[in-house]
């Protein structure tokens, strides 16, 4: 049939129609075709839906007959309808071509629409608390509880995906630490090994409804977002963007830099009352998203469409963090009962976050509080040792492109670790402490042209020797000379 479609006689007698309904039919399809190329999602519109796709796909015979894909590829991407050889366009396309020659064109009922996605199939089958954990000892070094605490946590939020229940829905959480103790990347490695969409935002970027700035509707569209990349880069067939926001409202969100959003000693710092005015309307915010609320948002991924869609927060696993500098200071207003009980003193209760400057209806639907430890030299020794997470990975790729091979023994690894222990900044102080040794190594040593082909040997007194940069270049000159 596409054959004979070059032919405007042959067009007309297939067509069964006289010249000027056929001049008004492809009027009709060419209207239809702009309409899908601005538009494409209207050919998934339930009521107009399927006379647009049999419009559209007539045209788009003609235009594959021409090899002209371009409409085909815009559209296909945009509406998800093509997602393989097996697509719903491509049986249709398959089915034309079967009956080519023939007066009846096949019918779109002929042909099954592409299967409703069924979100429960991209969760992970096992989610106890125990393959969560071993999942997360493989890569989080240190927090051996707090690793129990979010193992926790995680596998609540997946029995919840699962069979949800709107009035009983997994618990948020506060994760307090200090800087470069794990807290984002223990959340970044779950999301990436279980599949689930992830975002993380500065919380002091927020803005109230109504001013210029970030919005939560940004946050959740960015969600979105990240759940379409999720289903593309499965194959999973999507039937619309519905599946990409069923998925979504599984994720997890996380709002770093919590603790700046406190209001704590606004009206006595200048300036700095308006920001804590803000930082109060941004924490009402949140309170409606955290308990469960309809989020309007624009599909970014097809702006074209222009069309609004809602993302209901009720079961995101909403995750605040923050260093929470000096709360421990707070024991002070501390009601006298609670400073009386036994083994409390050490722990922070979420009192301790409200006097800090929180809304108690905000800490309330936060209710889970997991505190991160500063990581210990051992710790930071067992991060620069492990090849996935070391820092050390990224000089081993770079010397390897001169054909040199980084030779590092454990007592070079130990003193890179209690260097940067004392930087006080966590795994970050390891790859500040990591590139001013092997700077100066490989600075040092790059001139020589025994470098090339030779292991490169670090010492513990590379690392001692590092601080002294002038005097660590004028020996490299000498050397040279």
């Amino acid at each position: 049939m596409l054959g004979s479609l070059t032919d405007p006689a042959d067009r007309r007698r297939l067509a069964g129609i006289s010249r000027a309904p056929y001049k008004r039919e492809r009027a009709a399809a060419r209207t239809t075709q702009a309409k899908a190329t601005r538009n494409p999602r209207c050919l998934l519109e339930p009521t107009r839906g399927r006379y647009l796709r049999e419009r559209f796909i007539d045209e788009l015979s003609e235009n594959l007959h021409a090899h002209n894909h371009a409409v085909y590829s815009k559209v296909i991407t945009a509406t998800g309808l093509s997602m393989g050889d097996d697509s719903y366009i491509d049986q249709w396309l398959q089915k034309r071509k079967a009956q080519r020659g023939t007066d009846e064109p096949p019918s779109l009922t002929d042909i099954a629409p592409p299967p409703k996605l069924d979100i429960n199939s991209l969760l992970p089958e096992d989610t106890r608390v125990s393959t969560i954990e071993r999942t997360l000892r493989q890569t989080v070094h240190g927090q051996r509880a707090q690793i129990r605490q979010i193992s926790v946590l995680l596998s609540m939020h997946f029995q919840w995906a699962v069979q949800p229940v709107p009035l009983h829905t997994a618990p948020n959480a506060i994760i307090l630490g200090p800087t470069g103790s794990g807290k984002t990347f223990t959340l970044q490695t779950a999301a990436r090994e279980f599949g689930l969409p992830f975002v993380s935002v500065d919380a002091t970027a927020l803005v109230p409804s109504g001013i210029v700035g970030l919005q939560i509707e940004d946050v959740m569209g960015d969600l979105v977002s990240q759940a379409e990349t999720i289903l593309r880069g499965r194959r999973s067939p999507i039937e619309s963007n519905a599946a990409a926001i069923r998925l979504a409202e599984r994720g997890i969100v996380l709002l770093d830099e919590f603790d700046k959003l406190n209001t704590r000693g606004g009206e006595d710092q200048g300036g700095q009352s308006n920001f804590s005015e803000l930082a109060a309307q941004v924490q009402r915010r949140l309170l409606k998203v955290c308990e469960g609320a309809d989020v309007g948002i624009k599909v970014r991924a097809h702006p074209q469409s222009g069309s609004a869609q809602t993302v209901n927060t009720s079961g995101i696993l909403f995750i605040a963090s923050g260093a929470f500098t000096d709360i421990e200071k707070l024991e002070r207003e501390r009601p006298a009962a609670v400073r009386k009980k036994v083994g409390i003193r050490e722990h922070i209760l979420p009192m301790d976050i409200v006097h800090y400057g929180f809304l108690p209806e905000l800490i309330a639907r936060l209710p889970v509080l997991v505190r991160y430890r500063r990581l210990t030299v051992d710790d930071l020794a067992a991060i620069v040792g492990h090849e996935r997470v070391s820092p050390l990975t990224v000089w081993r790729n770079y010397l390897a492109s001169y054909d040199v091979e980084l030779d590092i023994s454990k007592e070079t690894v130990n003193e890179i670790a209690k260097e940067a222990y004392e930087l006080n900044l966590g795994a970050r102080g390891l790859q500040q402490v990591a590139f001013r040794v092997l700077a100066n190594v490989v600075g040092n040593r790059s001139s020589d042209d025994a470098f090339i082909g030779k292991p490169l040997v670090v010492t513990p007194d590379d690392v001692t020797n590092s601080w002294d940069l002038e005097g660590n270049y004028e020996a490299a000159n000498v050397a040279a000379e």
